[in-house]
C-alpha cells in the first residue's frame, strides 16, 4: 500500500507543466525516485508503463513525432501566441498561453518559435530566463543525467564530453551543474588507480 501511494504521489508531481527550473529539476529528482521504486518492485502492475511515460515526459526516451503532433503542436503555438499578444491580458489567460506552448513543445520538442515564445513568456512573467534546450540536445543532456544516476559514470562523462562540443547548451546552468557532478566524481574514481 505504501509503494502504490508513493507512485502515486510520483505520478502526480511528474506530469505537471514545466514551467521553470525548478519544476524540471523536481521531476527529475521525483523520476529518480520512481526508478529505484521499479529496482525495487519490478513486477508493480502499471510501474513500467509509469516509468515510460515519466522518461516520455522528461526527455529521456524520445516518442517518434508523427505528423499530427506537428500539426497539433503548431496550431496550439499559434492560439498561445494570440493569446500573448493580446493588448491587455489577465492572469488566467497568461496561464492559459503558459499551457498552450508547453503542451506544443510537449507535442513537438522540435517546434523551435513554441519554445522561444515560452522563453519569452518565463522572462516577461519575471524570473530567471531559462536556456530551452531543442529535443535532441535534451535527450543527450537526460541521457547523461540517466546514466549518471544510474552509475554508469563513464558513459556519463563520455556523453558529458560529446555535449561539451555544442555551443548551444555550454551556458545552461543545468549542463554545467551536471558536468561539474560528472567531472568530479570521474576524477575522484581516477585516484583510486
Amino acid at each position: 500500500m505504501k509503494a502504490k501511494l508513493l507512485i502515486f504521489l510520483l505520478l502526480c508531481s511528474i506530469t505537471f507543466s514545466l514551467n521553470s527550473q525548478e519544476e524540471l529539476e523536481l521531476q527529475a529528482k521525483e523520476y529518480y525516485d520512481l526508478l529505484i521504486l521499479w529496482k525495487s518492485y519490478p513486477d508493480m502492475p502499471g510501474l513500467s508503463e509509469l516509468l515510460s511515460a515519466a522518461e516520455s515526459r522528461l526527455g529521456i526516451n524520445q516518442v517518434k513525432i508523427d505528423q499530427y503532433c506537428i500539426n497539433q503542436s503548431q496550431l496550439l503555438y499559434e492560439d498561445a501566441l494570440k493569446i500573448w499578444q493580446l493588448e491587455t491580458k489577465t492572469e488566467i489567460q497568461v496561464l492559459q498561453a503558459m499551457d498552450l506552448v508547453t503542451e506544443s513543445i510537449c507535442l513537438n520538442p522540435d517546434n523551435i518559435p513554441a519554445i522561444k515564445l515560452k522563453d519569452v513568456m518565463l522572462f516577461e512573467k519575471g524570473g530567471n530566463r531559462p536556456i530551452i534546450m531543442s529535443s535532441g540536445l535534451r535527450g543527450l543532456y537526460e541521457r547523461a543525467m540517466k546514466e549518471y544516476m544510474d552509475g554508469d559514470l563513464y558513459k556519463s562523462f563520455s556523453t558529458i564530453r560529446e555535449l561539451s562540443n555544442n555551443e548551444a547548451i555550454e551556458n545552461n546552468p543545468d549542463f554545467i551543474k551536471l558536468k561539474a557532478l560528472v567531472y568530479k566524481k570521474y576524477y575522484d574514481s581516477l585516484k583510486g588507480f
